[in-house]
């Protein structure tokens, strides 16, 4: 059963794969995509789990998925309440599939946080994960210097930035920024020279991609994870006193250089006026591509319903989205929404702590810490999308219990 839970799980990642970055997501049985063929797998085996060997009964590592469903449970609701409060029950099916969409990412932590998998095969999904990121990165950087053409990425000649894996530029940096933490404590924690040269590559690729997105949030949450993690992790790896602190420089080194040779001068351009001239020329909100101006409508709008959120959607009533993940879901779904969604954060944080009292996978705790920072970061500029998918995957399984990918 917990080889068949890997399996699943190793399908979704796939699948998430091939839907995110081809834009190719092949229907079976009429409109059953291939995301939501794995996510039904994972639930079947999941029902099947629980009724042919019960539960995982460990209340504080479940309270993660316990907060989720709370927080899935209180969008339903005041969904529903806003639906009938406006006479809009004609729009309920269409509202329904949305809300879908919209909790896939949420649901996914919550099957593969209970899933049972054994200290192997938690690893091995630990090892797909990390090659998913590889092959994400690798696609961005071979389409940007046009060693490949793939339909789901585009490259803007005119601000010279790639769009990345998932379609869009911020959002996809963001998803790197949050993993390149994760890579660095497996590097640090490798005792395999090729796993470790591997290791190396995902981390040229991640900062390749970083700056070929040209995404100020990424590089702000980059740094503040880096740092994060350096000052959580510097006496772990001190300690060590093996040969990865050496090759990570050599890494670093041959990442800056191999960066700074091939870099399209169409990117360099573009760094240069979205970043410098930008700041020199424009106002605040302008620098900020008009986030300071949809924040303060964002908030003005919020006040007309501050405990459970307005009905209308932000983006039909002012033209874009919020920019910012929290006032999205204030707007949306009010304080009380608001307040759930800070408790997943929370909890995740929680975990980790719990989970590094154990002495074990240390490093990649903190690099998981850091992550989370650098995700949390962005979502003050950025709407996830996407990214909600690959972050609660990675959660789920960097923090399942029984992983173990070091002998230390």
């Amino acid at each position: 059963m917990a080889y068949a839970n890997f399996l699943s799980i190793s399908f979704l990642l796939i699948s998430l794969t091939v839907n995110l970055s081809f834009v190719y997501n092949p229907s079976f049985m009429g409109s059953l995509s291939l995301k939501n063929l794995s996510l039904y797998i994972i639930i079947i085996l999941y029902t099947i789990q629980v009724t042919f060997q019960g539960d995982d009964k460990s209340e504080t590592m479940k309270k993660v998925s316990k907060y989720i469903i709370i927080y899935i449970v209180y969008s339903f609701v005041i969904m529903i309440y806003k639906s009938l409060i406006n006479n809009d029950v004609s729009n309920l099916l269409n509202l329904l599939m949305n809300f879908k969409s919209s909790f896939d990412a949420f649901l996914i932590y919550v099957l593969i946080e209970n899933l049972h998998l054994k200290e192997r095969d938690a690893n091995y999904s630990f090892y797909v994960l990390i090659l998913c990121f590889f092959l994400l990165n690798a696609m961005t950087v071979f389409d940007s210097l046009g060693l490949v053409s793939i339909e789901g990425i585009s490259f803007d000649t005119k601000y010279g930035r790639s769009q990345g894996s998932f379609g869009e530029s911020n959002v996809y940096a963001s998803y790197v920024s949050f993993f390149i933490p994760i890579v660095i404590a497996g590097f640090f924690m490798s005792k395999n020279l090729l796993w470790s040269i591997f290791l190396g590559i995902n981390l040229l690729f991640g900062a390749y991609s970083i700056v070929l997105t040209g995404s100020r949030t990424a590089f702000l949450s980059s740094l503040f994870a880096l740092i994060a993690f350096f000052v959580l992790s510097r006496n772990k790896i001190m300690q060590n006193k093996n040969k990865n602190l050496l090759l990570f420089i050599i890494f670093l080194v041959i990442s800056s250089i191999g960066i700074y040779k091939t870099i399209p001068e169409t990117t360099v351009s573009g760094l240069e006026t979205n970043i410098v001239s930008r700041y020199q020329h424009s106002s605040l909100d302008e620098y900020s591509s008009g986030r300071l101006g949809l924040w303060k409508k964002g908030l003005e709008i919020y006040v007309q319903n501050p405990l459970l959120g307005i009905s209308e959607d932000f983006t039909s009533l002012v033209g874009s989205n919020t920019h910012n993940t929290y006032l999205e879901v204030l707007i949306s779904k009010g304080l009380i929404g608001l307040i759930f969604f800070m408790l997943i954060l929370v909890f995740l944080v929680k975990k980790t702590l719990y989970l590094l009292s154990s002495k074990k996978n240390e490093l990649l705790y903190y690099g998981y810490l850091s992550g989370l920072l650098s995700f949390m970061i962005s979502m003050l500029a950025l709407n996830m999308f996407s990214a909600y998918y690959f972050f609660f995957v990675t959660s789920s399984i960097v923090l399942k219990e029984n992983l173990k990918i070091t002998d230390d």
